[in-house]
């Protein structure tokens, strides 16, 4: 027999700024019930001012306890080809990371471990390090991020940096989200800690109860909107 993968949550996003709908983003989450793994694959296209479509597809692969082990980023615009690996080795504590275009290839090995999470460009895929991440409940919890400037060339190895997520309620409360009514989780982000002399406008999350994939972001003249989100199994 072969392996059962059940498809258990998918849904669109509309990507808007200053009331402009410049990208779209669809998800699915499936779950291999055999190895007890999650992948959410995303789609992200928008069409650019030449005319030539941008497409990014995202395969984002947890383990049982919702930690990213295999993320692999691809884009196409034209001609233009880009694609980056992430590979987490829990035994070995350490990222195995991959980059490779038409012309080049790159291979870099740094320390990670289970409690750092890899960042990819799907908003579906954006606040999953809430469901294994352990959070302060006075206070802002630091969270461990890798991420790549990489797009279309190689420039440098991927960074191992630290942002501060604070939910200002975990319990499931009434929005009004995308001109519906939805219940919700509200996340704050922040650059630096509760002691920064830098008081930053943190970026609004509201999660749904979906595996907490996110209903909506807010960032100044940023938004990121529901379209559907709905649970398949």
């Amino acid at each position: 027999m072969g392996e059962q993968i059940l498809i258990v949550v998918e849904g669109e996003y509309n990507y808007v700024e200053k009331e402009r709908n410049y990208c779209q983003e669809t998800f699915k989450l499936t779950h291999n019930i055999e190895s007890g793994h999650y992948i959410l694959y995303s789609e992200i296209f928008s069409r650019m001012d030449s005319g030539e479509l941008l497409k990014v597809n995202v395969r984002f692969e947890m383990n049982q306890f919702y930690v990213p082990v295999d993320v692999k980023i691809t884009r196409s615009l034209g001609k233009r080809f880009a694609q980056e690996t992430f590979l987490l080795d829990t035994a070995a504590q350490s990222l195995h990371y991959n980059f490779q275009n038409d012309t080049d290839s790159q291979d870099f090995i740094m320390p990670a471990s289970n409690k750092h999470f890899i960042t990819s460009p799907a908003f579906a895929a954006s606040t999953f390090f809430t469901l294994s991440k352990r959070f302060d409940a006075t206070g802002r919890t630091a969270v461990a991020m890798i991420s790549s400037k990489n797009i279309w060339t190689y420039e440098a190895p991927p960074e191992d940096q630290i942002i501060y997520a604070d939910f200002q309620t975990r319990e499931l409360t009434d929005y009004k989200i995308n001109k519906t009514e939805l219940s919700a989780m509200l996340l704050h982000l922040y650059n630096g800690d509760a002691n920064s002399i830098y008081q930053e406008d943190p970026v609004q999350l509201y999660l749904s109860k979906h595996f907490n994939i996110p209903y909506q972001l807010i960032h100044g003249d940023q938004q990121i909107l529901v379209k559907s989100l709905k649970k398949v199994n």
